[in-house]
């Protein structure tokens, strides 16, 4: 029943084998010591939030399963922070139970491949997910600077989260371009990165027009965008024809016979 239990909470979101040079200390002193109240306030790190909340009803299962048969993974800290397990820590708290932690020993440039680790493989990602967390790690410390031995380019990225360049450099158009309307509805699945992506090109006024609970009109204004981006091409391309035709003086007898 244990291990029922333990994979139960593990397909909802909870932590599998660490890859990487990391090691784990049971209970750090500093976090496990704290009282309810003080957890309420625990800060979560900046690498927790490379992937997406979980949604009500994912929150609610997981709730459940550790009111059932208690909390059976640990939440991982670095440097006193949450990296991993925010979901397990607010479950907790609402249920009044005392938290699990486990201190992730690793190196500051490693912790966001540590998280992109635990994380990536146990949660059913959509690509559009996908590509806002291979965003945010190019926009991150670890990949801001590629001459810095923890760089990570945007080809390495995409490699590891299984997606395009393309889908990354969507995915950074987003973050830098899109409202916060936009960016959850890709970050909670339910816009492709496509499609968002053309819409984070309208002016935030715009965007702010937009009726976010209806996905599908959402989806029928970026296909308007790039129908209207095609036909502005096109007339683009038959303006250009037109002058160069009209630049095509006609030969005169004047240049001698041919």
């Amino acid at each position: 029943e244990l291990e029922n239990a333990m994979n139960k909470q593990n397909n909802i979101g909870l932590v599998t084998p660490i890859a990487g040079a990391v090691s784990l200390v049971s209970s750090s002193q500093n976090v496990g010591a704290m009282s309810l109240a003080d957890l309420d306030s625990l800060e979560i790190h900046e690498a927790a939030h490379l992937f997406p909340e979980m949604q009500e009803q994912e929150f609610a299962e997981l709730k459940e399963d550790i009111r059932i048969n208690g909390q059976q993974m640990p939440i991982l800290t670095f440097g006193g922070k949450v990296v991993d397990g925010r979901h397990r820590l607010r479950a907790c708290l609402e249920l009044g139970i005392i938290p699990r932690f486990e201190e992730i020993q690793a190196a500051n440039d490693s912790i966001w491949k540590t998280v992109v680790s635990i994380n990536l493989h146990r949660r059913h990602l959509t690509e559009g997910q996908r590509a806002l967390i291979g965003a945010r790690l190019t926009n991150s410390a670890i990949g801001s600077n590629q001459h810095t031995a923890g760089a990570v380019s945007q080809t390495k990225v995409a490699a590891d989260l299984g997606i395009s360049v393309d889908s990354v450099s969507r995915g950074k158009k987003v973050l830098q371009h899109g409202i916060p309307e936009l960016v959850e509805a890709v970050s909670s699945g339910r816009l492709n990165i496509t499609s968002a992506a053309k819409l984070a090109e309208l002016a935030k006024e715009d965007q702010s027009l937009l009726n976010f609970d209806d996905i599908k009109a959402i989806q029928d204004a970026s296909k308007a965008i790039n129908k209207a981006k095609f036909e502005t091409r096109r007339q683009e391309r038959l303006q250009a024809i037109e002058a160069k035709r009209a630049n095509n003086k006609p030969l005169t007898s004047g240049l001698g016979n041919f």
